[in-house]
């Protein structure tokens, strides 16, 4: 068990067009046989970034609040490189959980009114790693590919101990 962190080139496809930005993202990240399913290697990883994309603000033309969940469970191959250094790679369900707060102007009274946007996506999450253990601790480096309505990727960092 442990924390991460993933700096994503975070796409978002909305307003009729796909959108990126760069965001920052931590959270936990569990690492181990039996995480979640009983059998094989597994990362199951708790991201949380606050705050809403900018392209909202831009449109609105107004300050926006919000947050995104990313839980993503990995099915893991590794492959050891010697006593404390192994790389790998995994596959598995992404979930994206978004919550955005966007006021807009009302075209026919210039009144500014309220938007709650909810939205939760199914998709999939791919990485490939390495990861070096240095007694209880492991540290591990991964490039991630995710894909729900539109593709993004980043790099991510994870330091665990051991329980």
């Amino acid at each position: 068990i442990g924390g991460g962190l993933l700096s994503a080139k975070f796409a978002e496809k909305t307003l009729g067009d796909v959108f990126e930005e760069n965001m920052l993202f931590y959270g936990v990240k569990l690492s181990g046989p039996g995480v979640l399913l009983p059998g094989g290697e597994m990362d199951f990883n708790i991201l949380y970034h606050s705050g809403a994309p900018k392209p909202y603000a831009k449109y609105s033309g107004w300050q926006t609040k919000g947050m995104i969940i990313l839980l993503d469970a990995l099915f893991i191959q590794q492959t050891s490189l010697g006593r404390n250094l192994l790389v790998y790679y995994g596959l598995g369900p992404l979930l994206h959980i978004n919550k955005y707060e966007v006021y807009i102007k009302n075209a026919l009274t210039d009144a500014k009114e309220f938007i709650d946007i909810n939205d939760v996506r199914i998709g999939t999450a791919f990485a490939v790693g390495i990861g070096f253990r240095l007694k209880s601790l492991a540290l591990k480096f991964e490039g991630k590919y995710n894909y729900d309505r539109a593709p993004y990727s980043g790099l991510g960092f994870a330091m665990q101990f051991e329980l």
